[in-house]
């Protein structure tokens, strides 16, 4: 954001500054939405609602809530853990 700030940008980080984890919840809450009504359509079973659905919106809400957004550095050690979880899991899945 000092970027933004620096270089005269209007952007929605700006924007949404006081109320961005709340903001980032709405389009969390958003995405767990659409893969529980993804489910619903396709007729999933239960392993998909609770490791897709349940697994999912708890590793969301989860990183969004612990990570401090005012540094850069705690930021991207939590985009590094997301990456590494998601790519074991797909090593695993394979």
């Amino acid at each position: 954001m000092r970027d933004d700030v620096k270089a005269g940008v209007k952007s929605t980080a700006l924007l949404f500054h006081p109320y961005i984890k709340e903001v980032l919840s709405l389009f969390g809450a958003a995405v767990v939405a659409s893969l529980y009504f993804a489910g619903k359509l396709n007729e999933q079973q239960l392993p998909y609602f609770v490791v897709s659905v349940g697994g999912g919106s708890l590793h969301l809400f989860s990183q969004l809530w612990s990570v401090n957004l005012e540094h850069p550095k705690e930021c991207w050690k939590a985009v590094c853990f997301f990456l590494s979880t998601s790519f074991s899991l797909l090593i695993h899945l394979c």
